[in-house]
This record gives structure tokens, C-alpha cells and sequence, in this order.
């Protein structure tokens, strides 16, 4: 059997999401409710989109064999907006498994991704698969901090009161947003159409979640969300409020104490940054530090996003001590080179590597190492720790690279 037996394509909207679904419940169970996913984002997800389907049908018996989908992401960063598509729902029926659709539709999605210009391609996929595919771990997602129930200090009289989010709620969890986006330096980016799917299509999905307000005399203060379903035996919550006190945070860690006892999970589980407001309020009741996992990631174009990144990337320079810098600062990728050219700390272009010139500066990164390091999820020193083939050729090199790539605090919540 080879790639000739099979028809490759995007799919059709009257057609194929129950096909879609009948796949996904095939491969992944009904009970893992995956099935209902697709058809949910297929028919109420803000900006999806037919095209936004990958679909391999055998010939000649017609079956649908394997698909994925484009799910489209809005993020904020260092205050601007990125357009990131996840690679989700990747689904292959068994015994079409070892034959390369998946190969063929990411060639698909790839080229979705240039023409629709999304600036990231990212995947919550299993560990090591997906990087024959370009993606590599780059920046945290679903981090575990476990408290004990017992460890919650016990409200006699409790002064706030909780209750189900609406959508007259929305305005108010947008401005919740906008407080997170001021607490990391990349988050989510949800407008109107995204809450309103959150609080009414997502609750039928695997990521079916109850969002609460909490209102001390009639004004909502804070938010948070908790999941109906999810990995490991805690009860989750997986998004909060940025800026919540210490007597707020104790009154919604009671809430949710007296939440379970309708649930009788065993613990709680924060599924947030370990630099999130109620995380360390939980660290300091004796909840450990979480590790977190990570985002897969792949840029698809490396010159491009270090051309978006020029204002950044000289506001970085000119706050520190190599503001008055003029030359040219080479990244070799292997085998793409890139140069930035820079006048007193300001960048005036970034473009590919002219060989014919000497740099003033430069420094070897490794492809599959670029998202960790452009993404700021480690500091290129740390990954030479295991990693020898990445360097600076010069200590201002190195200093170069220290100043204009750091390590960044990201978060980003599930908008699905």
C-alpha cells in the first residue's frame, strides 16, 4: 500500500465532520469524547475553517484513514499579537499506521501555515514524535502544583461569594486577560467570539470546564476555571485570576474545598504557571514547585520572525551595556544564516547572511534548538549544557546573544 492508494486533501463542510468524528472515536475511544471535540470545533470554534482539516481517504473503500486539524491561536507578545496554529486531533486508524500520511498531510498543514502567514506552529503532542516533523520543545504548558486539601487553611466566614460565569461575564474575563498579558511576557490573546465558545460549545468537549466568578459586594473580582475531566486524580483548575491577594486566594482555596465535597478528589491541582498568583500562594502552604511540560514548537520561518522581533530585539540592546554596538550580528542556523545589522543599538534590518561579508559578531545555533532559545524558554548557556554546538565566537558574542535572546515568562491557557 503507498501514497498512490490514497486521496489527500482538506475537507468538505456538509460532508465530512461526521466522518471526522466516527475517525477520532474509532482511534481514540468514544469515551475520551475526542470525537465530539472535532465536531465542536468544526462547527462553532471561532475562525476554523474547512481548509483548516487535513484528511488522507483510501481510494477504494472510501474510508477516512487518518486527519489532524489546524486549530487557530491568538497570542500576545511582548504586546503585540501572533497568529499561532496548533496541530490537533492527530488521529491515524490503525491498520493504515506506518505508511506515512501523517508525512504527507503535515506537508499540507506546513503550506496552510506559510500561505495563511501564521507566525507559529505548535503541537501538545506526544513526547519526541513530532520532531521529524520540525516541532521542538520550547515553551511550558501544563504544569502540576498539587495541594493538599489539608494543607488549606479553614474560612469560618467566608466574605466572598461565588458563582457560574455567563456571557455578561465576558467583558470582565477580557479585562482578566489583559491583567494576565501584563503578568507574562506571552499569553493568550481571547476575544468575545473565543470566551463565548468557552462558555457554551467547549463545556460538551473533553475540555469541558466550569468558569466562576468571584464577587465580594456585588463586583467580580477574580476568576478561575475548573475542568470536569483531565489527566491524574486532582480536581483542576487551570486558569485563574493574575491578581489575586492572599485573603481572596484562601477564600477560593475554601470554595474549592467545599466544591469537593460533591467530587471527593483527592487533592487539588493548579494547572498553571508556577510563577501564577495562586501558585505561589499554594507554594507557600506546602504545595511543591510543579514541572512543568512543553509546548512543541516550530517557527516556520526563522528570518521572518526575527524580523518581527526588531523593535524588541533593539529595545533589549539600547537598556543595556551594549547599546552603542554597530556592526553585524550573524546567526548561523545550519544551513540558514541570518544577519542583523545594528547602528548604536538600534537594528535597521535583519536579512539572510551576506557570505560575502564578515560579521562583526556571530554565533552558531542549531535548528532544532532556535525555538527554545528565540522563544526564550532557555537561556543559550543552559542548553549548552548538553549541547556543545551552540556558541557565541567571542565573548561579545556570547554577551550579544545573553542581552538579545533571555529567558521570558510565558504562560498560555487552553482556548478550546
Amino acid at each position: 500500500m503507498n501514497h498512490s492508494e490514497f486521496t489527500f486533501r482538506t475537507a468538505h463542510v456538509n460532508e465530512d465532520f461526521t466522518r471526522l468524528k466516527n475517525l477520532f472515536d474509532a482511534v481514540f475511544g468514544e469515551k475520551e469524547k475526542v470525537g465530539q471535540l472535532a465536531t465542536t470545533l468544526f462547527q462553532h470554534y471561532p475562525n476554523t475553517k474547512p481548509k483548516y482539516w487535513f484528511l488522507a481517504e483510501h481510494k477504494t473503500s472510501g474510508e477516512l484513514a487518518a486527519a489532524f486539524t489546524l486549530i487557530p491561536w491568538q497570542w500576545r507578545w511582548f504586546g503585540q499579537n501572533l497568529n499561532v496554529a496548533e496541530q490537533g486531533i492527530v488521529a491515524t486508524l490503525p491498520k493504515y499506521q506506518g505508511l506515512g500520511l501523517q508525512t504527507r498531510l503535515n506537508k499540507m498543514f506546513d503550506q496552510c501555515v506559510a500561505t495563511d502567514g501564521f507566525d507559529l506552529a505548535i503541537i501538545q503532542g506526544i513526547p519526541g514524535f513530532y520532531h521529524k516533523f520540525g516541532y521542538h520543545y520550547s515553551l511550558p504548558i501544563d504544569n502540576h502544583v498539587n495541594l493538599e486539601w489539608r494543607q488549606i487553611p479553614t474560612i469560618k466566614e467566608p466574605r466572598v461569594r461565588f458563582r457560574l460565569a455567563t456571557e455578561q461575564d465576558i467583558d470582565f474575563l477580557i479585562e482578566q486577560d489583559e491583567i494576565t498579558a501584563a503578568h507574562f511576557e506571552s499569553s493568550n490573546f481571547r476575544n468575545r467570539e473565543t470566551w463565548q465558545y468557552l462558555l457554551t460549545h467547549s463545556k460538551a468537549t473533553e475540555y469541558g470546564s466550569d468558569f466562576w466568578i468571584a464577587e465580594s459586594d456585588n463586583t467580580a473580582t477574580a476568576y478561575f476555571r475548573r475542568c470536569y475531566t483531565g489527566f491524574g486524580d486532582g480536581m483542576i483548575v487551570s486558569e485563574a485570576s493574575e491578581n489575586i491577594p492572599y485573603t481572596l486566594a484562601i477564600e477560593l482555596l475554601n470554595f474549592l474545598k467545599q466544591e469537593n465535597t460533591k467530587h471527593n478528589k483527592p487533592y487539588l491541582r493548579l494547572n498553571l504557571s508556577n510563577q501564577s498568583g495562586l501558585s505561589k500562594i499554594a507554594h507557600q502552604l506546602g504545595a511543591p514547585i510543579g514541572k512543568p511540560y512543553g509546548f512543541q514548537i516550530k517557527i516556520p520561518c526563522l528570518l521572518n520572525w526575527l524580523i518581527k522581533q526588531e523593535t524588541l530585539l533593539t529595545e533589549r540592546l539600547l537598556s543595556s551595556e551594549q547599546a552603542d554596538f554597530t556592526g553585524i550580528f550573524r546567526l548561523d542556523f545550519f544551513p540558514q544564516a541570518v544577519d542583523i545589522q545594528i547602528i548604536n543599538g538600534s537594528v535597521k534590518r535583519i536579512h539572510d547572511a551576506d557570505e560575502e561579508r564578515e560579521p562583526t559578531a556571530s554565533a552558531c545555533i542549531p535548528t532544532d534548538l532556535a525555538p527554545a532559545l528565540l522563544l526564550g524558554r532557555h537561556h543559550w548557556q543552559e542548553l549548552r549544557q548538553t549541547r556543545p554546538d551552540i556558541f557565541g565566537h567571542s565573548r561579545q558574542s556570547e554577551r550579544l546573544l545573553e542581552i538579545m535572546l533571555p529567558v521570558i515568562s510565558s504562560w498560555h491557557h487552553i482556548p478550546y
